[in-house]
């Protein structure tokens, strides 16, 4: 989704790997299969909240989990990937808007 530039904004839980993500950075998304395309991005802004919930209802949900009709099911979807539990044990969650610059394919580096 990231790739066909359907997808501009990644949620994750706030680990502290994250605390150095800032608007014009670049930010590289990598499907795990080796010779898969990888998404060059920039990072246009970041938000972090306690909770995906919070964090959702302040932006354009659709842009973190395109093609789900419901907030509520965008939500269950973060929620299996990061269960509240896991939320609060690391301090809450971010995310991250980006625009797609360009797609490298194949086994180029980044």
């Amino acid at each position: 989704m990231i790739v066909r530039g359907e997808k501009t904004i990644e949620g994750r839980v706030a680990y502290r790997s994250l605390d150095r993500a800032q608007e014009g950075l670049p930010l590289h998304f990598k499907q795990g299969l080796p010779g898969s395309p990888v998404a060059r991005t920039l990072i246009d802004w970041t938000l972090r909240a306690e909770t995906f919930e919070d964090a959702l209802l302040e932006v354009r949900w659709q842009d973190a989990i395109p093609n789900v009709g419901k907030f509520d099911d965008a939500l269950a979807i973060y929620n299996r990937i990061y269960p509240p539990e896991k939320v609060q044990e690391i301090g809450g969650v971010v995310l991250l808007g980006f625009t797609l610059q360009d797609v490298i394919r194949g086994n180029a580096s980044v």
